[in-house]
């Protein structure tokens, strides 16, 4: 149950997110279908996508921001967007934000995405960037069970 998955990674990171004035929105599509996946895995990458998040947010100096979490089916899967109104993905970070140990943080060791990538793919998925300026997006899918 992938809305579940999202719900908890989302309880979790909620108390770090209202400590710093972000405000979470979850808008999970009614009636998902079952996705294929171990669900400790789904809620590591969530936590990573949203820890990420969090941390452009407050890495960008605001005062305040918004993350917003949502499920929805999308070509045959189930995707799962993670957008931010924090400084953004420019096109050429974009090309390398999967490249192990390829970090843009002064203590990062750029090793979070690739896994969640990993993660995400050995689950039948794809894990992608959308290059935007302001507010980072990045989706995953899943797929559906049989």
């Amino acid at each position: 149950d992938l809305n579940s998955v999202v719900r908890r990674a989302c309880t979790l990171l909620s108390p770090r997110a209202r400590g710093s004035g972000v405000g979470l929105v979850v808008e999970l599509a009614e009636d998902l279908a079952p996705v294929m996946g171990v669900d400790v895995h789904i809620e590591q990458v969530l936590l990573n996508l949203l820890g990420n998040a969090l941390e452009a947010i407050q890495g960008a100096g605001a005062a305040s921001g918004g993350l917003t979490v949502t499920t929805q089916p999308w070509e045959g899967a189930a995707r799962v967007t993670v957008a931010d109104t924090g400084p953004g993905i420019e096109d050429e970070t974009a090309a390398h934000l999967f490249e192990p140990f390829f970090t843009q943080k002064a203590h990062g060791l750029g090793v979070g995405l690739p896994i969640s990538r990993s993660l995400i793919e050995a689950q039948g998925g794809r894990l992608w960037v959308e290059p935007r300026i302001p507010g980072g997006i990045l989706h995953f899918t899943l797929p559906f069970a049989r």
